[in-house]
Parts: C-alpha cells; sequence; structure tokens
C-alpha cells in the first residue's frame, strides 16, 4: 500500500513585510539572531509565555525564532520603540493554507496596555490586505488570554473555528514613513 503525498499549497509569506515597516511609534525590522540578546529586560515574566505552545522563557522563545530563519516560508520581526531603539517584542507572519497568514508574538510586559499591541496588528493588517482590502491574517489564540482575545476583537478580526480571522475590509491605518 503506498501514500499518495499531495504538494501542500501555502499563501506566499515570503516579501509580504520582507523589508519590515515603520508606525508612528514603532520599527519593526526583519529578526536577526543577534536580536535575541535584548531579550533579557521585560522578556523574564512567566506571564508573557504563559499561553506560548512550548516556549515558556526567554531563551526558548529565542531558540523558536531562530530556527524561523531556516524556513523560508515564515517571515520573522523585531519590534522597537522608533524613538528610543528598545526591544519591544517579535512578531512572526506563517502560511496558514493557501489563502491565509497566521499572525503570532509576544510584547514585552513593560509595553503592555499602552497600544502597542494594536498598532502593531492594525499595521500587519495593511501590510498583508489585497489591493480590496481583504485581509487573510488569522491569529490562534488560548481562548483563556482574555488580553489577547480584546486586542484582536479591538483590531476588527472575529472568532471562528478556533481561530480569529480578519473579516473587516482594511482601512488606512498606523503606517508611517
Amino acid at each position: 500500500m503506498g501514500i499518495n503525498l499531495i504538494k501542500r499549497e501555502l499563501y506566499p509569506v515570503s516579501g509580504l513585510c520582507s523589508d519590515g515597516f515603520r508606525t508612528p511609534r514603532l520599527a519593526v525590522s526583519p529578526f536577526v539572531p543577534s536580536d535575541v540578546a535584548g531579550m533579557e529586560t521585560g522578556f523574564d515574566s512567566s506571564s508573557v509565555w504563559r499561553f506560548s505552545r512550548g516556549i515558556d522563557s526567554a531563551a526558548s522563545a529565542g531558540e523558536w525564532l531562530v530556527s524561523t530563519l531556516e524556513d523560508a516560508s515564515q517571515e520573522a520581526f523585531t519590534v522597537r520603540i522608533r524613538e528610543t531603539g528598545e526591544l519591544a517584542g517579535f512578531c512572526v507572519l506563517l502560511p496558514f493554507g493557501k489563502d491565509r497568514v497566521e499572525a503570532g508574538g509576544w510584547l514585552a510586559s513593560q509595553f503592555w496596555r499602552r497600544g502597542l499591541g494594536r498598532e502593531l496588528l492594525d499595521a500587519l493588517t495593511q501590510h498583508t490586505s489585497d489591493p480590496k482590502g481583504h485581509c487573510p491574517l488569522v491569529a490562534d489564540v488560548d481562548p483563556e488570554n482574555k488580553a489577547a482575545c480584546s486586542l484582536l476583537a479591538s483590531a476588527g478580526f472575529v472568532a471562528c473555528g478556533g481561530l480569529w480571522a480578519h473579516h473587516s475590509v482594511s482601512g488606512g491605518g498606523a503606517i508611517a514613513t
């Protein structure tokens, strides 16, 4: 008995934001392994990793981020505060089937509740939307992660089938030059 393997089509994540982007308060650039060195501040709280599957520390997150560079179908980014250059977080885009992109990431605890996550999501939504404004972003979030669920809802995402999907048409956003 043989197994027929069908080549799986995936959404082309590569190139969506390959040069990074800026928002009014954030500078988002392609992740490089040396960015992990800055994770000693704000990423030491177990609350940062509480809802991350298989990641329980800055060290394991750093290892995972470095491993994303080995997979050309993924994009990883470092998020910094524009004004100071301080490391604020990381985000990752992964193909999710042939028509969706999964977004994920972390912000250092000292940057929580400042609207930075929303600013980042708005920019990602704008960068990944097609010319008609339809956005392919989804997020797989633990339902117990109330802060992330609230953030996604405020950014136009709707919970459906265990995932959060962006359903509204993108309009403008927080992209800065």
